[in-house]
């Protein structure tokens, strides 16, 4: 029976915790997430930080941002598997040699999600049919470090201006309050 413990409990985490508690033979583990509200009943430990004592699982999933991985990866992969869905935290050389380091040195295995890599790949095999294609993306404000209460559009642009830009940093006490300036 798999343990399966969660680095971030957003919109995908939640999702994903929901499914694994209707599947009884993948027990959650724990929750580490800075910012909780309790909207999904767990019975589970939540932990706003590491903490070595709770956070053990057979398998981490990673469902948080960039910088939260490379903050936290260190204390996962010497004792736990990893599913990432930050993808593009390994475009840092010095991060990715360092994690798979770490695996090869406690006998670990990461594991790269692709759902997005696969939308895209979808897309550049339809090229040749396709005239346009537009992404809309729904975010927390606070995500973005914004305190929006109407929904607006935060940016529109090609792709490649997107990523110039993203993803921003919140400058709000709350995520500096729990060393978390990302959220």
């Amino acid at each position: 029976m798999t343990q399966v413990g969660f680095l971030g409990c957003g919109k995908i985490g939640k999702t994903m915790i929901r499914h694994l508690k209707v599947r009884a033979d993948h027990p959650i583990a724990f929750v580490q997430t800075p910012n909780f509200k309790g909207d999904i009943n767990l019975d589970c430990p939540v932990v706003s930080t590491f903490d070595e004592d709770v956070c053990k699982a057979d398998l981490v999933v990673e469902c948080a941002t960039p910088d939260v991985l490379k903050q936290q990866y260190q204390y996962y992969l010497r004792r736990s598997d990893m599913l990432i869905l930050s993808l593009t935290a390994f475009s840092d050389d010095d991060f990715a040699n360092k994690a798979y380091a770490l695996c090869e040195k406690h006998g670990t295995n990461i594991f790269l999600a692709h759902g997005a890599i696969l939308g895209l790949d979808g897309i550049f095999d339809a090229r040749d049919i396709l005239n346009n294609v537009t992404i809309e993306t729904v975010k927390n404000p606070k995500s973005l470090g914004r305190s929006d209460t109407d929904r607006t559009v935060f940016f529109n642009g090609s792709t490649r201006e997107a990523c110039q830009l993203m993803p921003p940093k919140c400058q709000c006490s709350r995520c500096h309050r729990y060393g978390w300036p990302w959220l």
